[in-house]
This record gives C-alpha cells, structure tokens and sequence, in this order.
C-alpha cells in the first residue's frame, strides 16, 4: 500500500545549520563553505541513487554545481539567524520502478522551483539496509530562500519565506497555508505518476480524520527507526506512533552526533598530515640549503676543524708583512684579498687560483690562523704540489698533516729533499776534485758543468714532485698496506743509494787529502 508522507523545514543558520552541509549531507558529497572555510565531507556516506539541481522558467546552468548554489544561498543572507534553505522530505511508492520514481522526484522538485521561482536540489536515498524496509523509497528537495535568475543571481525572498505581516500586505495566504497547499499538490502528482504506472494505490494528503477513517495513522519512518521495528515486529511487540517518532528523532541526532566526531576526526587527521607536510617541506629546503652550501664550498683550501673563528689580529699582521691585504666579503661570511685568489673563513684558507705562490701564501697564512696541523682538501694534483711546497721549504719545517696517507708522503717528500741536498753537495765536491785533478777548463767548458748541474738538480726536483703525484693518486686506489710495503722497498733503496753517496764522498776526501799531501792519483803536483 502506497503511503503518503510529505514534511518540510527551515534551514536556519540561528539554530547552527547551514545550506551547505544540509546539500553535502543529502547529496552524500564533499562541499566546502566559502563563508566559514567549513568543509562538510559525506562522500562515505553512501545510498544516494540520483543527485540533480532543478531549475525554475527553462533556465539553463550546466556549469552550476552543488558547491557554487549553496555558497551563493549563504553569502546572499547576512543576519546571523537569516533561514539559508527549506528542505522537503516525501515518502516515494515502493510500488513504481527506480526509473519511475527519478522521474516523480524530479517533477516534484521541478513543481516547487516553478511555483517559487526558486532553485532545488533533489537525492533519492536507497532504504535498502541489513534488517531494514526495502520499500522506505524517499527524496529529500533543498530549495533556496531567494529566487534565481538566469544569470544563477539570487534575488528576492520567496513568497513561502514571507512572515505573516508580508503576506497580508500582499494579499497572499500565509506560509504554513501555502506548505498544505503544497502538500495537496504533491499528493496530486504522485497520484498522476502512480496513474502512468498502471498502479491501483492512491494517496492522500489528508489525515485520516479528516477521510472520515478510524484507524490509527502511520508515520513516515526514517532508515533507523525501520530497523528497529523490523526487530520488534520478528519478536511480535507492538509500537506505538508517539514511541516510533522519538525513535527516529533519537537516530537522527546520533547519526548528526557521529558525523560531527568523525568530521572532528577528519580535521585532526588533516592537521596531522599537514604538520607532517610542513615538516617534510622543512626538511627538503634544509637540504637543498645544505647542497647549495656544499656546491658553494671552496675546492681547494687548508683546513684545521679545531678552529671555529677567525683571528682577526694574526690576519692583518699577515697582510701587512705581506703587502696583501683582505677585506669582508659579507655574501661567502669570510675575508678575501684584493685579486679574489684567496679567501680566508673561520677554520679554512681556501685557494681560488691555486699557483705555487698563492699555495705558499696560503700555507703561511693558514699555518698563522690555525697552527701546524693542517688538513689538505682538492684535487690530486693540489694535494701533491701543496705537499711538495711544504716539504721544500724550511719555513714549513713544523707543519704536520692530519691525514696518514698524505703525512707519510711529506715524510717521504722531506727526506728526498735531504738526499738531494746531500747528492749536489756531492756531485759539487767531485766537480771541485776533478777540476783541481784535470788540466784547467775553460771558460765555457765551466758553465756548461754548471748548467749540467742545474738541470740535473731541476731534473730530481721535478722527478720528485711527480713521484709525489702519482703516489697520492694510488693512495686513493690502493690499499693502506700495499702503500707500506712499497714506502719500505723505496727507503731501503734510498738507504743504498745514500750509502753509494758516502762511498764517493768517501773517495773525494781521499782525492782532497792526497792533493793537501802534495801527491795525488800518482801525479805530481
């Protein structure tokens, strides 16, 4: 049997309620309030089976979306207890199809847009739920306060959300007289659709009084209240009317109490992931800050980590012994000379043009700021000609480097110094014995002997410096103790070339000797 049930309210905003989170909720949607930042979410909440906005006079706006509709009904209302939309809720017979029943709700929605001018939205809601009434078929119309234009401008107040006083002024019955008319006219249409369908029920708008019928009335039952009496029919417990409608007033609020927990659930979990956003956003620019700072670091410098700022009296002593003088750069936070080629930091000397004098200069400054134990940081090439300048002068004699490899090398690098010292201090007393031996040489024939010599110490100096080179290299490719072992085989091999250099220097003092004795090499003097 075909029951009638057609109920309408206010959506007022001084009772908390809003057009935006009513349109969310009976559409089963996501709608955002442009005039709160509210965000009313029910897209979980599944059972809507159609969802359309309705018209009114053929106007047309296929772009106008649930969200724009009922932000334009909020922000056209000012008053902070302003009604913002009525909502209407009819029973559909069970006994048309789905298809019919899309077609009645929309006529019903369409009858209402035309009569007032307004815009609606109507939701079919499906009733089929574990232990509930399959035939609870109903739609839920929202329609706006204000009349539409075509333009989608909401303009003045429907005659329906007029007051008593507005009604009598334009001679037009009052609200709750033109709500029973409504309501006839809904009893009207779905009759006519019941009619199309070939169905035999009928409904009627009237009570059952005023049919002249003795028998108790029905109520409309909402998806709670269904549920509850389809248990109570199995176990045979009669419910009275009164009982039934408190029911279904109790699941409803419980239904709006557990979305609001779950839309505060939602919320916390969108401050969560947002927290956790900004933290990650954090986190990235600090990398991005640490790599650009990597990629601005010097590519040559001395370094003494034990150093955390730099002295400004030793640097401008330097610079006034040395004619070279720094000033702030304020941009790298460091001290650089007046051709940019070195640049002075709190625990690093950076050299940006990297010649053997600015390495020195660099060295002299570096070992004035942070003391004799230094670290050495760039290229293989760097490494090997820093190293070489510290171990060829006397005024590096203290520095020591904190890294093994490259300590060991300037050992190496010193004591090679040392032998070829010793090697032209000999190579110099067997010139002088053979010239004070031989027949007097001319002029010419000395200065080439000089030259030879020259080239010769160039030669050594330079063999050595490559040495120091391709030692670094292989350091980086080589294990540690294969380093050790071929360090062994070369001092051994020194130690027998320097013992080869006493024997002759050996042989020259006896040359010496022999000639102060007036009878050397069996010649006379």
């Amino acid at each position: 049997m075909a029951i009638y049930h057609a109920n309408t309210k206010a959506i007022s905003r001084g009772k908390g309620h809003s057009s935006t989170a009513n349109a969310a909720y009976i559409g089963g949607k996501e709608i955002t309030d442009l005039r709160t930042g509210e965000v009313f979410n029910y897209n979980r909440k599944g059972g809507v089976l159609e969802n359309e906005i309705v018209l009114p006079n053929g106007i047309e706006l296929p772009e106008l979306t649930s969200q724009e509709l009922w932000n334009r009904a909020e922000q056209s209302e000012n008053r902070k207890d302003a009604r913002v939309g009525r909502e209407w809720e009819i029973s559909l017979p069970h006994e048309l199809s789905a298809e019919q029943r899309v077609a009645l709700a929309k006529a019903l929605a369409l009858n209402i847009a035309e009569r007032y001018g307004v815009a609606c939205e109507y939701a079919i809601h499906h009733p089929s739920r574990e232990n509930s009434d399959e035939r609870n078929h109903h739609v839920h119309i929202l329609t706006t306060t204000r009349k539409i234009d075509s333009l989608g401008n909401l303009g003045e107040k429907s005659e329906i959300e007029l007051d008593r006083k507005q009604c009598a002024q334009r001679n037009i019955p009052t609200s709750q007289e033109q709500i029973s008319e409504i309501r006839e006219q809904i009893a009207v249409t779905i009759n006519k659709h019941l009619e199309l369908a070939l169905c035999q029920e009928r409904v009627n708008h009237l009570s059952l009084k005023a049919q002249g019928i003795k028998r108790e009335a029905t109520t409309h039952k909402g998806k709670a209240l269904c549920e509850q009496e389809r248990r109570l029919e199995l176990q045979a417990v009669k419910i009275d009317t009164q009982i039934a409608h408190d029911g279904n007033e109790l699941a409803k609020a419980n239904a709006e109490l557990a979305q609001l927990q779950q839309d505060r659930a939602n919320m916390a979990m969108q401050d969560q992931l947002a927290m956790r956003q900004h933290q990650q956003y954090l986190e990235l620019e600090k990398a991005k800050a640490e790599k650009l700072q990597e990629q601005a670091r010097p590519q040559y410098y001395f370094r003494s980590p034990d150093k955390q700022q730099i002295d400004l009296d030793k640097l401008f002593k330097f610079a006034r012994e040395n004619g070279d003088f720094f000033t702030k750069d304020a941009e790298k936070n460091c001290y650089t000379n007046k051709d940019k080629s070195i640049e002075v930091y709190k625990n690093v000397v950076a050299i940006n043009i990297p010649t053997e004098s600015n390495i020195a200069k660099g060295l002299k400054l570096a070992q004035a700021q942070f003391g004799n134990n230094l670290e050495i940081t760039g290229s293989n090439e760097f490494k090997a000609q820093a190293i070489e300048v510290i171990a060829s002068s006397l005024e590096f004699k203290e520095i020591q480097l904190r890294n093994p490899e490259q300590q060991e090398m300037l050992n190496w690098l010193r004591d090679n110094h040392k032998l070829e010292q010793q090697a032209t201090q000999t190579l110099t007393a067997r010139e002088q014995a053979r010239q004070q031996l031989a027949e007097p040489q001319q002029p010419s024939e000395s200065l080439e002997a000089a030259k030879n010599l020259e080239s010769l110490q160039a030669e050594t100096k330079l063999s050595a410096r490559e040495i120091a080179r391709q030692r670094i290299a292989n350091t980086e490719l080589r294990s540690t103790k294969e380093v050790v072992n071929d360090y062994t085989q070369q001092k051994a091999q020194e130690q027998q070339q320097q013992q080869e250099q006493v024997k002759v220097k050996e042989l020259t003092q006896e040359i010496e000797l022999g000639q102060s004795r007036g009878g050397g090499w069996g010649m006379s003097r």
